[in-house]
C-alpha cells in the first residue's frame, strides 16, 4: 500500500472534518497547518447557537435557487441605522465595534413584526455600494446584492428595485409599531381614525406587550380598557422606548401607579383601596371626560402639571435626563455628519404629515385655501402637520407636496451607482434572517441577512493570527448528496479577504481535474490579482 503524501494527509484530515458540515447542498472542510503542525480546522455551518439547515430540514439558498458562490456578501454601509429594542437607533458600524454580543432588534415573520436577537455584526470588506432612494427623500446604501424585502413579503436584489417597487416599511413612535402607514387610519369613522387610543388597541402592536408576550407567552385579558385590573407592562427604568426583556414588568393599572410619583407609597401600603378607588372612579372618571368640555379641560391641565411635578423629582430626572441628552447627542452628531439629510428628513415629515390628513379625512382632495385650518385643527403630538410656509421652504409649491404624499409609502424613486469603495457590514439573525433598518421619521424597511459560516472562516477564527503567519490552509469539499468531491471548488470572495489578511501563505484544494489531485495556490497572486475578488467562482 502506497504511503500518502503530507499533502494528501492534511487533504484527508480536511475530508473528514468537511463530513462534520451541516449545510444540505455542499459540505467544506479546512485545515491549518503552520510548521507541520494543525493549528486548527473548521466547517461549514451556521454561527454557534444557532439552528443549523440540517436541523431546520431546508436550505433557503436551494430553495430559492441560488448558485453556488453567489449572494454571500449582502452588505450594508456603515452609517446604516438598525432599530434596537432598547429605543436607540445604531449604526450597524457602531455595533460591530461595541461588546454586545447579542443585539435585541425587530424582524418580521409571515407579515408580522416580532422581536429577535441578532449575533454582533462584522465588517465584510470594501465593497461598491449602490443608494436606494425612497419617495420620503429618504435612502439606503448597501451592495447591488443586497435583498430588499418588499410589500408581498418577496426579497428582491437592490440592483434590480425599479422605480414605483413597494418595500415593506415598518413605522414606530411613542412605544408602538406597524408595517403599514395607513393602517394607522384605517377605520371608517372618523373620529375613531383621530383616536390614538383607540388605534393603538386595534390596529398596531405596542412594543412592550410583543416583546414581553414572545419571550413569557401569550397574555389574554378580556377587562376593558383602563380598567384598574388590566393588565400592563412597567418599564423598570422608567424609559418607555427600552424595550428589552430584562427592563420589562408584567402589573395592573392600579398597581402600576405605586411605581411612580408621590402616589406610590400610598399604593403600596393601602394596595386594595387603591385598587377599589380605581374601580369605583374608572367608569364616571370616563364618562365625564368624554361628554363634559370643561372638565376634559381642566383635567388635560392637571395631568400636566403632575407631569411637571414629576419632572422636579430629582430621582426621576436622574433617571430620565441621560436618556434625552444622549438621544439628542446622537441626533445632532447625525446631523453634523451629514447636514444635506436634514433637509432630507423635513421634507419625509412634511409628506408625512400630509399623508396623516389624507387618512384622516378620507381623501386626498382638499382645498388648498382650507389647508393651513385644516393643519391647525389635526396636528397631534404624534404627528405635526405643517403649514403652508413651512412647506413652501422644502417644496416648490403646496401641489408638488401633495402629489408626492399620495404615494408616501417606501415606494423606490431611483438607484444610483456611488463612486466610492466603503467599508460594508453585516449580521445574522437566526431562523427569520431579516432585520429593519431606520431611514429617519420613526420609519424604515426590512432587509435580508446572511447566515452560515464557511470552513475557511471557521478554521481562521479558531487560530490566532500569529501561529497563522505563512501558513498553509487544506480545502476540500463534497457534494452533500452525492459525497463526491466537488471539482473547481474556490474560497468565495469573502473567504479570499480573511485568508489574505490571516496571512496565510498558500491554500491548497482537492481536485482531481489535477495531475497531482489537487490544486495549490499562492495567496500573493489574490492580492496582486485583484479582479479574482469580483469573480463568482467559490462556494
Amino acid at each position: 500500500m502506497e504511503r500518502p503524501s503530507k499533502v494528501e494527509y492534511y487533504l484527508d484530515i480536511a475530508h473528514s472534518v468537511a463530513m462534520r458540515g451541516t449545510c444540505l447542498r455542499r459540505k467544506f472542510g479546512s485545515v491549518i497547518v503552520n510548521a507541520d503542525e494543525i493549528i486548527s480546522t473548521g466547517y461549514v455551518g451556521a454561527p454557534r447557537g444557532r439552528k443549523n439547515c440540517i436541523d431546520i430540514g431546508n436550505c433557503k439558498r436551494q430553495r430559492l435557487q441560488i448558485p453556488a458562490g453567489e449572494r454571500y456578501e449582502q452588505c450594508l454601509s456603515g452609517d446604516t441605522l438598525i432599530y434596537m429594542l432598547s429605543g436607540e437607533h445604531r449604526t450597524i458600524k457602531e455595533l460591530s465595534e461595541g461588546e454586545d454580543e447579542e443585539i435585541h432588534i425587530i424582524s418580521i415573520e409571515d407579515g408580522n413584526i416580532v422581536p429577535a436577537v441578532a449575533q454582533k455584526p462584522f465588517c465584510s470588506g470594501r465593497k461598491s455600494i449602490i443608494r436606494i432612494v425612497f419617495d420620503d427623500n429618504t435612502y439606503l446604501d448597501c451592495t447591488s446584492n443586497h435583498r430588499i424585502m418588499q410589500r408581498d413579503g418577496s426579497y428582491i436584489e437592490a440592483i434590480n428595485l425599479k422605480e414605483g417597487n413597494s418595500i415593506m416599511p415598518y413605522y414606530s413612535g411613542d412605544g408602538v409599531i406597524c408595517n403599514t402607514w395607513s393602517e394607522r387610519y384605517s377605520k371608517p369613522n372618523k373620529q375613531e381614525r383621530l383616536n390614538w387610543k383607540q388605534w393603538c388597541k386595534t390596529t398596531s402592536t405596542d412594543i412592550a406587550w410583543l416583546v414581553y408576550q414572545y419571550y413569557n407567552g401569550q397574555i389574554i385579558s378580556n377587562l376593558p380598557h383602563n380598567h384598574p385590573d388590566e393588565l400592563c407592562i412597567h418599564h423598570e427604568d422608567e424609559n418607555h422606548n427600552n424595550n428589552q426583556p430584562n427592563n420589562l414588568e408584567l402589573t395592573t393599572r392600579s398597581m402600576h401607579s405605586s411605581k411612580h410619583g408621590d402616589l406610590g407609597e400610598y399604593v403600596k401600603n393601602n394596595p386594595e383601596q387603591h385598587r377599589l378607588n380605581c374601580i369605583k372612579g374608572s367608569e364616571a372618571y370616563k364618562l365625564r371626560r368624554e361628554t363634559d368640555e370643561k372638565f376634559r379641560a381642566e383635567d388635560s391641565a392637571r395631568r400636566a402639571a403632575n407631569t411637571r411635578k414629576q419632572w422636579e423629582n430629582p430621582q426621576h430626572r436622574l433617571n430620565m435626563l441621560p436618556h434625552q441628552k444622549a438621544a439628542c447627542k446622537k441626533l445632532a452628531d447625525m446631523y453634523n455628519s451629514c447636514p444635506k439629510s436634514i433637509n432630507s428628513r423635513m421634507k419625509g415629515k412634511i409628506l408625512k404629515g400630509i399623508s396623516q390628513l389624507y387618512y384622516i379625512l378620507g381623501t386626498t382632495d382638499i382645498d388648498i385655501s382650507e389647508y393651513d385650518s385644516l393643519a391647525r385643527q389635526y396636528t397631534t403630538k404624534k404627528c405635526i402637520i405643517y403649514k403652508t410656509a413651512t412647506v413652501l421652504k422644502r417644496f416648490n409649491s403646496l401641489y408638488e407636496a401633495f402629489d408626492l404624499a399620495k404615494t408616501y409609502n417606501h415606494k423606490v424613486r431611483n438607484v444610483v451607482f456611488l463612486k466610492d469603495e466603503v467599508d460594508v457590514y453585516d449580521m445574522t439573525v437566526p431562523g427569520l434572517e431579516n432585520f429593519a433598518v431606520n431611514l429617519g421619521n420613526n420609519s424604515g424597511i426590512f432587509v435580508h441577512n446572511c447566515r452560515s459560516c464557511h470552513s475557511e472562516c471557521n478554521a481562521i477564527i479558531s487560530a490566532s493570527r500569529h501561529e497563522m503567519i505563512d501558513s498553509t490552509l487544506y480545502l476540500v469539499g463534497i457534494d452533500a448528496e452525492t459525497n463526491v468531491t466537488i471539482l473547481g471548488a474556490m474560497p468565495c470572495a469573502m473567504c479570499k479577504r480573511m485568508i489574505i489578511n490571516a496571512g496565510i501563505k498558500k491554500v491548497i484544494i482537492r481536485d482531481a481535474t489535477y495531475d497531482d489531485g489537487y490544486i495549490e495556490i499562492d495567496v500573493r497572486d489574490w492580492i496582486y490579482n485583484d479582479e479574482s475578488l469580483e469573480s463568482h467562482e467559490g462556494y
